[in-house]
């Protein structure tokens, strides 16, 4: 998430600073002449500058400390095989439903465009032994959380609660 909030903390910053300065443009224009800060003006409004620029770097700092690390479990280096097929299951250690037992998978799948790719899961499994006819499956799929590791629900500790 820290990369989104520092973009959008960034571009709304300069988004700001362009309008009051198009604004201030265009009143000096419409004045007759250009408009001129005092010095004192312009080294509060560069003090302000650096001071928020240094407070977006703390902010980004703190962010990124909290961004879930990947373990080697994440990591695939080998050829990925055909779709679907399961690379490797651990314990989740998260949250998970009360009478089942929740599950990180790693498997193969393809991205957009047909190539392959890998992706992880967490899986709820009943811990009673099903009834007679066996039990209903539910599958649900989160929408699209990111576009790096860091942003796979399995590597927090609410993806089946949350």
């Amino acid at each position: 998430m820290w990369p989104d909030a520092a973009l959008v903390a960034v571009s709304s910053i300069a988004w700001l600073a362009a309008v009051v300065a198009g604004v201030a443009i265009l009143v000096g224009t419409l004045r007759g002449k250009r408009p001129h800060p005092p010095l004192a003006v312009k080294v509060v409004a560069a003090a302000l500058a650096c001071a928020v620029a240094i407070a977006a770097v703390g902010a980004s700092v703190f962010l990124r400390s909290a961004t879930p690390v990947a373990s080697g479990f994440y990591h695939w280096s080998g050829p990925i095989p055909r779709e679907g097929t399961l690379l490797r299951v651990q314990g989740y250690q998260g949250q998970s439903p009360s009478g089942a037992r929740a599950l990180t998978i790693l498997y193969a799948t393809s991205h957009a465009d047909g190539t392959p790719a890998v992706a992880s899961a967490v899986v709820a499994v009943p811990q009673s032994p099903a009834p007679a006819g066996g039990r209903q499956i539910l599958a649900w799929q989160h929408g699209t959380t990111g576009v790096s590791q860091p942003c796979a629900p399995s590597l927090t500790s609410g993806a089946l609660s949350e």
